[in-house]
């Protein structure tokens, strides 16, 4: 541990003093101390707050249900139609941004300003802060383009708000989005709730927590660009939003692209298809090429694919039938087609030969 970490760790210890915690295993399955104290003072009323993300964020309406005193007035909602949301379904956390493994992320936000931003339209991206974990997104990015570097902007999260320098960029991706840890969600929840720390957050409520805040995130950093205009009783024309956030996260995107951008697109993004990893994705990536050459409308039994791939379910199957089906389309132009009444798996054609 390092001395500044040391330095920390003991003035959060300070910071529990004479206040009720609870031991929290996190998702990493990590011990963490987690409290609350209540700052506010309780004469602070009357006080209008306005907040562009009270309607995302769960834990106004919580303080509203457990803790009173808050009171929501009347707010328009804001037409997002001709906004289109492009999603890149992988993901774009610390892991993804170590040494090792960054560069289908840089790539395909190079590969994207490239070839589908016109060249004559600027850009944000939105990343996370360089460290001695995490690659500087940054340089990569800029180290692939082969478009005009000077047209595109970059801003970090935790820097995604109250600014209007990019107020003139139609095209914002984010690579990634930003996620509070587990713990920090879990006393969010409480403190908004006014419930004692000892008592736990219900699943529902933590996600409702988790989601709200991602919202209001997504949604500051987007409106970093062009999207936050008004142009008559909606957003601007042109303006594209692309993230990158992965379903397996719990939250699915589609969903809460809608949730926070009402009536704009929502259109699957796939800049760098990933190639099959692991020893059960290959085999089956294999046992699909091997049906490819056999003779129009062969198949092969669930039972025997799954003999062959050594796939332990019908279950993984799927699973993993969904992961590479992306590849097997742009690189051989097949795809599965698993039949569970029939217990036969098949191939339908993409290809234009």
């Amino acid at each position: 541990m390092s001395h500044d970490d040391f330095e920390e760790s003991i003035e959060a210890l300070f910071a529990l003093q004479g206040l009720n915690a609870r031991v929290f295993v996190d998702s990493a399955m990590k011990e963490v101390s987690i409290a609350y104290d209540d700052i506010l003072p309780d004469d602070l009323a009357p006080m209008l707050i306005l907040d562009a993300n009270g309607l995302q964020r769960k834990t106004y309406e919580y303080w509203q249900m457990h803790r009173k005193g808050i009171k929501f007035l009347p707010s328009r909602e804001k037409s997002y139609k001709g906004f289109t949301v492009h999603h890149w379904n992988r993901g774009a956390g610390n892991d993804a941004y170590a040494e090792e493994n960054y560069r289908d992320l840089a790539a395909g936000v190079a590969k994207t300003i490239d070839s589908d931003v016109p060249k004559d339209e600027k850009v944000l991206v939105v990343h996370r802060l360089p460290n001695h974990f995490r690659v500087d997104m940054k340089d990569k990015i800029l180290g692939l383009l082969k478009s005009d570097p000077k047209r595109v902007s970059f801003t970090t999260w935790g820097q995604h708000t109250a600014t209007n320098d990019f107020v003139d960029h139609k095209h914002v991706i984010l690579v990634g989005t930003l996620n509070l840890p587990d713990a920090a969600t879990e006393a969010l929840g409480l403190s908004s709730k006014k419930q004692d720390v000892g008592v736990a957050l219900s699943k529902e409520e933590f996600y409702e927590i988790r989601r709200g805040e991602l919202a209001s995130d997504i949604l500051q950093a987007a409106c970093r660009g062009s999207v936050r205009k008004v142009h008559g009783d909606t957003c601007p024309p042109g303006c594209h939003l692309y993230i990158i956030h992965s379903n397996k996260s719990a939250i699915d995107g589609e969903s809460l692209f809608q949730r926070v951008f009402p009536g704009s697109s929502y259109e699957i993004w796939e800049p760098i298809i990933a190639p099959p990893s692991g020893k059960l994705q290959k085999a089956f990536v294999g046992a699909m090429l091997d049906l490819d050459r056999q003779p129009t409308g062969a198949t092969i039994q669930i039972k025997s694919l799954l003999e062959k791939c050594e796939i332990q379910n019908r279950r993984d199957l799927i699973v993993i039938a969904d992961a590479v089906g992306p590849y097997l389309e742009a690189e051989y132009g097949i795809g599965p087609i698993i039949d569970a009444d029939t217990g036969k798996v098949g191939l339908k054609q993409f290809k234009p030969w």
